[in-house]
């Protein structure tokens, strides 16, 4: 396509002189004053005349302010059509624009805010907050205009307003200004500490006007870099002087992007490395006609040579093009073109000359010598913002960059990054770039991601480690990557630290006794690429499932031959984190590292023998999280017994139940459920010992109990070996939403099994909610112990103080249960606070509305959104990947079989056929305890444990429930499935959440009833929702039974109760009690409390009292039960 070459393949023209390559001069700026010259111009005129209007109109307003010339204006905010009107109105009246990180945290914005000093800040309602928070903490009175509304800032609207159609016209640039002075400051990334601010002329930003390496007057532009990226002002520039469309999209999403190439007729797409890696890897690339689409340029990261390669072979007709450049270069220093080798990041860019450099003694090098790039260019910065010496270690005393980057230039002038210096590692005085060894692994069939780090070693100086993630559904062990790399590079490339495998890149702290990732992971110039990418499709394989005969089933991966019992792999994993933090109270600040938590556990364990319990007993434990919660379970692993958390807000019903059931030796509590327990233990006449976290009157303290053993007791200490490793290690409760909770017993084999199934976790920050009491608290628990991660205690969710949580403590991994997820996104909080840390957020419990995760997932681009499937009684059974549907359960998981069941007959059925979900797994439990009637009633004969629940399978094995047997409203007929209805009424605006139940009726089985809980604020009325539904859904869905609304304070207030009030509301509701026959009269529960209440009262306005006798007369016998009862009042019917 020639239209092709004329927009990027542009000549570029460089000679080398003594070793330095030097791109052409093409740059005159005589006929410049100053950049207020810039052409704002019309050729698409509405949009440029609008655009110039704005930018007066802002300009005029500044000066009103008293803003002067050299000021400083700030700009914190994404991408949307008045992003950039500030920056001109700056460079119009010669300020200086300074954009900031619209996702910026407190700690960030108090540190630009100190080094700039701005007199105005523009900002977002997503950033006000924490630039309201940076101002007050400092003390001072910068003007805050926000792009929106806020009760302490002005709105940008309103100083667009500011000005009469006079001063518009008499409005002039100002004139005679020093072309060198500083136009704009942007920031470094801050990757290796806090941003250093970035000072570019009014010479750089012409330079850059100019740029004629994009050359595409008319073409459509698309890019996602906000003006905090010098890509983003970059490209802003070049398009308005080109007089180009832009198409404006806050923020990147894979299908999205595809929709606005189509839509749009995109031709000229920008995307950093990682953004590229989603964009080709995500499905929906097929769906969609990208015809249009000529040049995708990229930066940010290398792309591996192979990969490009297959890039390019994917989109034959677009050109995939890498470029390289540095925020203090004020852009690109290379230029790539389509006949440039892949991997090469081009030739020397116009007006910029490079030369590589031995680091050690400054030599030159020749080419395909790698050493440092030296850059100077036309667009370099005047220096880094009140900061000489970083500015003097940065750009030596004849004007040249020293990059930091390692790479060399081949024969052609094309330009390859290794790596950078910071990151080479020394051994035996030689240099080792991780970057090439990444590049080794990572053309290893099994490897996905790799990262190299240097080890200290005492006679070797550092060993290089490796950090690998393996490809989904190939193994691969340590020795044979070692091996591989040994084979394929010198003998100083050798991993002679070893092979460490993640599940996924952590991007934080790896290991306090080594060295953390953080800025290694951050500066990686490498990029984490599939290379065996499909001719056929650029999605990765991830059905790692196979299907046979309907029967869904997951890779057998499970070998626990090594391990003889939980409390043997707990013993070993505990003692091996040493001294790493285990858990942190959010409320007091207090840890416990794993060293304290073996000794606390130890002890416990040495005072449980000490009152007699043995192998089996069972342990109870009713408490929320907190520091010590965990340590009865693992001190009860120890010794082989078995520990059994309770629901800490459990009724007396509930407790009496739970004690009959257990009969515990032992119950440890909070001082909250102290009480019922009490109670329980007086009415059923039994003595369990009882230690309480805290102090009770009546019990013992569990700070008591640990003061029990002495040191040389604690160091002889053991744990007991098991004879059977299926022996049951724990007891927990099924939720009790059909009945009193019944005991699922685990075996020690099922909980080592699970900790591995899903979860990595190693070595990161995480944080939940769930108490023990849940299977997700306990596998949680585990995991973090098993992994040697860092867990985060709060006792409550709440809304906001989670994502203070998460900024605060850098969290990477959550779990909410379904209900938190809607709770957590309609709250609004996400959006104000720096969530960058967070990687994966996992939900369960319940099923996830497909517009909920849809919405957060655009929130949070850069999180894993995931939801699972799974039950007490076999843990997970389901789990996504990112690239599943939305609303999706995922595929099957490790040693999970699955099928959909016809629950009339029994038959397998089909993709996208519902039916009762049927499993079996090697995690499944021993049984109900002491109940061998559910235990049959619930897992048949040929092992497959029948879950109640109703969904499908679609094509892709993806999982996708829609509700449950026995809730299943049955309406003349038809099955109404309640989740159906509770899906489509959250869909409405004023709805929060929603459950439907089946009211009886007469004639047509059941109407479905809806509980509603509004949003705060927001109003509707019953028939309005009735309406709602009726309109989306079909006839045999209506509200017939209408809908009630629920008070959020009681919810508050009662949110122990919720489930079980929920299973129990059609004892509340107006069912129908009777049915005349004769006349088809019914009467209601409601109707009938209301004549019961009515006649109670006339009874009593005529003296009846206690004990008195009511007659109902209805037969002829009326004289024997006269004689007999004596009665004060006779009811009879006419006839008698």
């Amino acid at each position: 396509d020639p239209d092709i070459s004329k927009m990027v393949d542009v000549p570029m023209i460089f000679t080398v002189e003594n070793g330095i390559y030097k791109g052409q001069i093409t740059h005159d700026l005589n006929k410049y004053n100053c950049l207020g010259n810039l052409d704002v111009r019309t050729e698409e005129t509405v949009t440029y005349a609008e655009l110039q209007d704005k930018v007066v109109r802002c300009a005029l307003w500044l000066q009103k302010q008293g803003i002067k010339s050299n000021d400083v204006i700030s700009v914190c905010t994404g991408n949307h059509c008045n992003s950039i009107v500030p920056c001109l109105s700056a460079i119009y009246t010669n300020m200086i624009f300074n954009p900031w990180d619209e996702n910026m945290n407190l700690k960030t914005a108090l540190h630009v805010l100190r080094m700039i000093m701005p007199k105005v800040i523009f900002c977002s309602e997503k950033s006000i907050d924490v630039i309201l928070s940076a101002i007050k903490e400092q003390n001072c009175s910068p003007t805050i205009v926000v792009f929106g509304k806020h009760v302490d800032a002005i709105s940008f609207s309103d100083i667009l307003s500011n000005c009469s159609n006079v001063e518009i016209a008499n409005f002039h640039y100002v004139d005679h200004v020093d072309i060198t002075k500083t136009a704009c400051i942007l920031h470094s990334s801050g990757t290796s500490g806090m941003p250093k601010g970035v000072e570019l002329s009014n010479r750089v930003l012409l330079c850059i006007c100019q740029n004629k390496s994009i050359n595409s007057t008319n073409e459509i532009f698309l890019w996602f870099s906000s003006l905090y990226w010098v890509t983003g002002i970059f490209l802003n520039l070049i398009t308005i002087e080109q007089g180009r469309k832009v198409i404006i999209c806050p923020e990147f999403n894979e299908e999205m992007t595809c929709q606005l190439i189509e839509k749009y007729q995109v031709e000229f797409l920008f995307l950093s490395t990682s953004l590229l890696n989603r964009f080709l890897k995500a499905s929906c690339i097929k769906k969609y006609s990208l015809s249009s689409l000529k040049v995708i340029i990229y930066g940010g990261a290398i792309m591996n040579k192979k990969v490009q390669e297959k890039l390019k072979y994917i989109l034959p007709r677009i050109q995939i093009l890498q470029g390289y450049g540095m925020t203090e270069t004020g852009g690109p220093i290379t230029w790539p073109q389509s006949q440039h080798k892949n991997g090469s990041n081009g030739v020397v860019a116009k007006n910029t000359q490079i030369k590589i450099v031995d680091p050690e003694n400054g030599k030159i090098f020749e080419s395909n010598q790698p050493g440092e790039i030296w850059v100077k260019s036309a667009t370099i910065m005047t220096g880094y913002y009140k900061n000489p010496e970083a500015t003097k270690s940065t750009i030596d005393e004849e004007g040249w960059l020293h990059t930091g980057d390692i790479g060399y230039i081949d024969e052609d002038g094309e330009l390859f990054i290794i790596d950078r210096i910071k990151e080479l590692i020394k051994y035996r005085g030689q240099q080792i770039s991780p970057g090439e060894i990444e590049g080794v692994l990572i053309s290893h069939p099994a490897v996905l991601e790799a990262a190299i780090i240097g080890v200290p070693h005492a006679l070797d100086n550092e060993h290089p480690l490796a950090y690998v993630s393996k490809k989904p559904g190939i193994e691969v062990t340590e020795q044979e990557l070692i091996d591989f790399v040994a084979e394929n590079m010198e003998d100083r490339c050798k991993l002679r630290a070893g092979v460490i495998f993640l599940d996924n890149f952590p991007y934080t702290v790896i290991d306090r006794n080594i060295v953390t990732l953080l800025e290694r992971i951050q500066n990686l110039i490498f990029t984490m690429e599939d290379l065996n990418i499909s001719n056929e499709t650029v999605e990765h394989d991830q059905k790692n499932f196979t299907v046979e005969n309907g029967i869904y089933k997951g890779p057998v991966k499970h070998n626990m031959n090594k391990y003889k019992s939980l409390g043997e792999k707990l013993w070993i994993r505990i003692k091996s984190h040493g001294n790493k933090i285990a858990y942190l109270d959010a409320c007091t600040e207090e840890t416990i590292t794993y060293a304290e938590l073996q000794d606390k556990v130890v002890r416990c364990a040495l005072w449980f023998q000490k009152q007699g319990i043995k192998s089996g007993d069972v342990i109870s434990l009713c408490t929320g999280n907190h520091l010590n919660s965990i340590v009865p379970c693992l001190s009860a692993a120890y010794i082989n017994a078995i520990f059994n958390p309770w629901n800490e807000n459990m009724d007396l019903h509930t407790a009496l139940h739970v004690l009959r059931l257990t009969t515990p030796k032992v119950i440890f509590c909070s001082e909250k459920a102290v009480d019922v327990i009490l109670s329980a233990i007086k009415e059923e006449k039994c003595n369990p010992t009882i230690v309480i976290f805290g102090k009770h009157v009546d019990v013992i303290s569990f700070f008591d109990i640990l003061r029990n053993c002495n040191d040389v007791e604690v160091a002889n200490f053991r744990y007991i070996e098991l004879d059977d490793i299926k022996k049951t290690a724990c007891i927990l409760h099924s939720s009790g939403t059909t009945g009193m909770p019944k005991g699922v017993e685990l075996s020690n084999y099922a909980l080592l099994i699970t900790y591995k199934n899903i979860l990595d976790v190693a070595n990161t920050t995480l944080l939940w909610f769930s108490s023990l009491y849940w299977i997700t608290g306990t596998i949680l628990n585990l995991n973090m112990i098993m992994q040697g991660s860092l867990a985060i205690l709060y006792p409550e969710f709440n809304e906001e103080i989670t994502c203070r949580l998460i900024e605060k403590y850098k969290v990477s991994f959550i779990f909410l249960s379904t209900s938190m997820i809607n709770r957590f996104l309609k709250a609004g909080y996400v959006k104000k606070y720096f969530l960058s840390s967070l990687k994966i957020i996992l939900s369960g419990g319940a099923i996830i509305k497909p517009k909920v995760q849809e919405e957060l997932r655009c929130i949070l681009p850069h999180v894993d959104i995931l939801h699972t499937y799974g039950m007490t009684e076999v843990s997970f059974i389901t789990c996504q990947l990112s690239s599943h549907k939305n609303g999706s359960c995922g595929v099957v998981i490790e040693n999970v079989q699955m099928k959909i069941i016809d629950p009339e007959n029994g038959k397998i059925l089909g993709p996208n056929q519902s039916g009762e979900i049927w499993v079996k797994s090697i995690t499944m439990m021993n049984g109900y305890y002491r109940n061998p009637e559910a235990t049959k009633y619930t897992i048949d004969e040929e092992g497959w444990l029948h879950t109640g629940d109703i969904g499908c399978i679609d094509e892709d094995g993806e999982l996708f429930i829609t509700g449950r047997i026995k809730e299943l409203i049955k309406y003349r007929g038809y099955q109404i499935c309640s989740a159906e209805i509770e899906n489509m009424l959250t869909l409405h605006p004023a709805v929060l959440e929603a459950a439907i139940i089946g009211v009886p009726h007469a004639l047509d089985d059941e109407h479905p009833l809806a509980y509603v809980i509004k949003r705060p604020g927001a109003k509707v009325t019953e028939q309005e929702l009735i309406d709602f539904v009726a309109r989306n859904m079909m006839d045999h869905y209506k509200l017939r039974a209408g809908f009630r609304r629920i008070n959020v304070d009681y919810i508050k207030n009662h949110g122990d109760k919720i489930a079980q009030s929920f299973s129990q509301l059609d004892k509340y509701v107006e069912a129908i009690i009777s049915l005349d026959t004769h006349t088809e009269e019914t009467v209601t529960y409601a109707e009938l409390q209301n004549k019961d209440v009515r006649c109670a009262l006339w009874l009593q306005k005529k003296g009846i009292k206690s004990s008195d006798v009511i007659l109902f007369v209805i037969s002829e016998t009326a004289l024997y039960f006269l004689q007999l009862m004596m009665p004060k009042m006779i009811f009879c019917e006419r006839t008698l």
